[in-house]
């Protein structure tokens, strides 16, 4: 859009008459200017360099003939920012406008021109800098972040091995010798032989409810995960996080549908609500699962295709409804109910995990 500027060209040819030699050099140049321009756009770092001579290049030759072409010169103070460090990115804003500057008055040229390009040269480039800087900041912080959900999630892995591990090591050993005695003992003394096993029976049923028990553990934490992950994601959009979860035991399925549909609404709070402020109830009774999602941003009306319907089927699937409304008082209010344990559950699903 900062073509615009270019509209300053045909200034003098309409407050005045430079000739039509002055007229050939500026189409020229927009001729030059344009592919300069759009290639531009696609680079940064050090390739951008010859870019950011051409357009300062074509300043200087143009400037005898069209004074108006210090719009060049603020283009070049525009990429300067995006060719690396922030010192040398000053350093080189300086020295565009300082020739610019220069050369507009010894062409005697009027003072408007070298004015212009001392205000309007350095307030471009230093607040493409500071763009810059926060796009920089960003980036890094995306990194950060993915880094550390990265380690969250080998960490995790981690330890549900240890855990199981340790939950099942001390079970199977402690069958296996049981087995072992009772296959010993089942031709000399049937009744303890029947023992053993009636106790080998016991100790796998303990440890099939120990497994449960941590599964459970494992499910429950993937909505905690997944809020605290979106914590994260508001923040960084000025938005505070506050949520509120009891207790609850939920079917894989149905944790896998909540934690979806949180994340997606959440991510829409962080993308479109502009609030400052977003609050999650997560409740179960013994009938439903109940979620509401509400933030005092800006509402209005809502579009379909920003993943709405998506949220919508996955629990219309398990016979859930979701309410989203935007026409209360101030934001969005996402309301979620799923069946506790959904009939539309696939059939013969294993109750161990």
């Amino acid at each position: 859009m900062w073509i615009v500027y270019n509209g300053f060209l045909a200034f003098p040819f309409i407050f005045g008459d430079p000739g039509p030699l002055a007229a050939a050099v500026t189409i020229a140049s927009m001729v030059v200017f344009l592919p300069t321009y759009f290639m531009a756009l696609r680079t940064n770092g050090r390739r951008l360099a010859p870019y950011l001579g051409m357009l300062t290049a074509l300043g200087v030759f143009v400037m005898p003939f069209n004074g108006a072409a210090m719009v060049y010169f603020i283009h070049a103070c525009a990429y300067a920012p995006f060719l690396g460090q922030p010192r040398d990115a000053i350093r080189v804003i300086l020295v565009i406008v300082l020739a610019a500057s220069l050369e507009a008055l010894l062409l005697g040229l009027h003072p408007s021109y070298a004015l212009m390009t001392l205000i309007f040269g350095p307030l471009v480039g230093l607040s493409n800098i500071y763009w810059r800087k926060m796009q920089l900041r960003t980036h890094a912080l995306q990194q950060s972040r993915e880094e550390v959900r990265k380690l969250a999630q080998a960490a995790e892995r981690e330890r549900i091995a240890r855990d199981l591990h340790d939950l099942l090591g001390h079970t199977l050993s402690t069958i296996t010798l049981k087995s072992e005695l009772a296959g010993r003992l089942i031709d000399r003394d049937m009744d303890k032989a029947r023992l053993e096993i009636a106790e080998i029976e016991r100790i796998s049923r303990q440890g099939l409810a120990e497994v449960r028990a941590a599964v459970t553990g494992y499910r429950s934490g993937r909505i905690r995960s997944e809020l605290a992950s979106a914590r994260h994601l508001l923040e960084s959009s000025g938005i505070w996080l506050e949520y509120e979860v009891s207790e609850f035991d939920l079917d894989q399925q149905v944790e896998n549908v909540v934690a979806l549909v949180m994340r997606e609404a959440l991510t829409n709070v962080a993308r479109h609500s502009n609030a400052s402020r977003c609050d999650v109830v997560l409740t179960q009774t013994e009938q439903e699962t109940h979620v509401n999602i509400q933030d005092d941003g800006r509402g209005g009306s809502l579009k379909p295709g920003s993943g709405l319907s998506g949220m919508r089927e996955r629990v219309e699937e398990l016979g859930g409804e979701i309410s989203i409304e935007s026409n209360v008082p101030r934001g969005v209010l996402v309301d979620i109910r799923i069946p506790r344990r959904p009939d539309t559950l696939p059939l013969g699903e294993p109750e161990l995990i």
